[in-house]
């Protein structure tokens, strides 16, 4: 086989790795807003999203979340 028909051969894409259901801290949230006139302005943040598992927080439950951070991440380490 030459060595062209050897780089263009196509392979079966990799699969994306397994997460176990629970196992997000929601540690990295990141604010939404309804309009652009509200962007930046945190007091005027509609929702906030996990990056890691997408799910979505209203404001108060994303205070609670960062309230409790450094406690969760304590347990999960173990220190």
């Amino acid at each position: 086989m030459s060595f062209l028909k050897k780089l263009l051969r196509r392979q079966e894409p990799l699969a994306p790795p397994e997460r176990p259901q629970g196992l997000c801290l929601h540690v990295t949230l990141v604010p939404r807003w309804d309009t652009p006139e509200d962007m930046g302005n945190e007091a005027r943040t509609s929702r906030f999203v996990c990056s890691a598992c997408s799910t979505s927080f209203n404001p108060e439950e994303a205070r609670g979340l960062r309230a409790s951070e450094a406690e969760r991440l304590r347990n999960v380490v173990g220190s």
